[in-house]
């Protein structure tokens, strides 16, 4: 399935409890352009399920551990919000998902997976719970990325791409984008994940700065490819399939 998917929809829930939340208290955290940052944990809803927590952070990436299963192991995602979409990826969870989100109280998010598309079909959901003695971030924190796409970049048909640390970016007939880049540990490759909320659309992709050989390539000029499937290998390794690769280089 190639990762670059237009959505009619995405439905994602997230409700927010907390024990000082009571009353007529304030839902700040719905002012927030990103109610993700911070701790969260969710338990699946079937009798094996087990304990799944994050760690949402500025820079575009979040931690995840199953403490009661692999006490210790943490993997690394990235993630973007926009609106009240998020997309993230993780290789270790077979790729690229989708959500919405909607705040309901200050400490707890119902998320909704989306499982497939043509028609739109929407899986279990599970309520997010802040992970208790938590910091609680009050104020509006925003996104603060530190990665080599930064600044502006050519593809070979000469269309270009810009990327700012804000995690905001656009292409060179200013359709605007957000973005976040990472260093995946499954793939062991870097990898670029971009959303437009207008189109609704997502995509993931790898980039690289040494060639098919293992030879570096000139300075500021890298190898992209589309990351179009990620399965989990007989080892529980993720396997990924990619697309072409194609040169961009920085102007």
């Amino acid at each position: 399935m190639i990762k670059n998917i237009t959505l009619t929809a995405l439905i994602l829930g997230v409700s927010i409890g907390c024990a000082s939340n009571k009353g007529t208290d304030p839902i700040w955290l719905a002012d927030h352009a990103n109610p993700f940052l911070g701790r969260w944990e969710f338990r699946p809803i079937s009798a094996e399920g087990t304990l799944v927590q994050f760690d949402f952070k500025a820079d575009g990436t979040y931690a995840c551990e199953m403490p009661e299963l692999m006490p210790g192991f943490i993997m690394t995602g990235g993630y973007v919000v926009s609106g009240n979409k998020q997309i993230s990826f993780l290789s270790f969870d077979e790729g690229l998902g989708a959500y919405e989100f909607k705040v309901e109280n200050n400490n707890t998010l119902r998320v909704t997976e989306i499982i497939a598309l043509n028609p739109l079909t929407y899986g279990n959901t599970l309520p997010f719970t802040r992970i208790a003695d938590s910091p609680v971030l009050r104020d509006e924190v925003p996104m603060a990325l530190s990665n080599i796409l930064i600044g502006n970049w050519r593809w070979e048909d000469q269309s270009t791409l810009r990327f700012r640390a804000d995690g905001s970016g656009s292409d060179g007939l200013d359709h605007a984008f957000v973005y976040t880049a990472f260093f995946d540990a499954g793939l062991q490759r870097n990898v670029l994940v971009t959303f437009d909320p207008a189109g609704v659309v997502f995509q993931a992709r790898s980039f690289r700065t040494l060639d098919d050989d293992g030879l570096p390539l000139p300075e500021d000029t890298l190898l992209i490819n589309d990351i179009r499937e990620v399965f989990r290998g007989a080892d529980g390794m993720p396997v990924p399939i990619y697309g072409e690769a194609e040169l961009i280089t920085r102007f």
